[in-house]
């Protein structure tokens, strides 16, 4: 009776050690999720399970266009892009949250670029009811406004922010208000963005003292800070009838909190320098009026 207690004892104390370390080992699986190059341009890679349906779309838009006389399409499928779109006032979401990650729905699109004989633009599909549809065309985007080719931009990612820091997500994000491809990577340090305006390679500030240049890595708090310093959100939502997109501000108003400071040493400075002016004045005032008359 001893030898079976003891037994069951013994077994009792094994499953108990046991236990921990396999829910210990699946949390370290969990968490090590550290994206390689390859892992990168998966992600990027997520819309061609739609091929076919992105092609069949493609061939009864363009079908519809020839009757209505509209100049040939040429896509470019190399350069499709599966998006999700971010909320519409970004900067201002972004200024509640403190996260971009938070500015990104999961309302999809898929990003067709084309060329005609006229120019270029881009194709919006998105599924309605199990069906892909063309739901926007912009006219006018440049082919250099749009993300590079995904193997180039995947060694870009890796080797600019991978190989310091681990990548737990990559994904593509589209701002309709402002017109402006992402793409979004996040560490476990931080988020950053790589911007691709459509009508333009760089956008500056009415004062020319901020710039957002397509193609470049920010991390997410820095790029904010410009967009922050170039857009004036609060001017459009007092005026929503404006049709005329985010207006930029008069002059970049934003300030971060380094240049702040510098302001806020530089007043003390100021003001402390103009005091002891002052006193040292009054002291040899006060020194000449009662000095002996010789």
């Amino acid at each position: 009776m001893k030898k079976k207690i003891y037994k069951t004892a013994l077994l009792f104390m094994f499953l108990l050690l046991c236990v921990p370390v396999k829910v210990q080992a699946y949390a370290v699986e969990k968490e090590d999720t550290i994206y390689t190059e390859s892992d990168i341009l998966r992600e990027l890679n997520g819309w061609t399970d739609k091929k076919q349906e992105i092609k069949a779309c493609i061939e009864n838009y363009n079908a519809g266009g020839k009757e209505l006389q509209n100049p040939e399409r040429s896509y470019d499928m190399n350069h499709t892009i599966l998006t999700n779109l971010t909320t519409l006032f970004l900067i201002s979401e972004y200024e509640k949250s403190g996260s971009f990650e938070k500015c990104i729905t999961n309302d999809i699109r898929y990003l067709v670029p084309y060329e005609t004989d006229q120019g270029g633009g881009i194709a919006t599909l998105a599924e309605e009811n199990g069906t892909m549809e063309c739901v926007l065309e912009s006219e006018g985007g440049k082919r250099e406004n749009i993300p590079e080719a995904r193997e180039a931009l995947a060694r870009k990612i890796f080797d600019k922010i991978g190989k310091n820091e681990k990548i737990s997500r990559v994904i593509y994000a589209y701002s309709d208000m402002y017109h402006l491809n992402m793409v979004y990577a996040k560490t476990d340090k931080n988020e950053y963005l790589i911007p691709y305006f459509e009508e333009s390679r760089q956008i500056d500030s009415s004062d020319k003292q901020t710039r957002i240049e397509n193609g470049r890595i920010y991390t997410a708090e820095n790029f904010m800070k410009r967009m922050n310093a170039i857009y004036d959100e609060e001017a459009l939502r007092s005026n929503p009838d404006a049709n005329t997109g985010v207006p930029k501000r008069e002059t970049a108003g934003v300030l971060d909190h380094s240049s702040k400071l510098l302001i806020t040493v530089t007043m003390l400075c100021t003001v402390s320098l103009g005091s002891i002016f002052v006193f040292v004045r009054r002291r040899r005032k006060f020194a000449e009026s009662h000095s002996p008359v010789s």
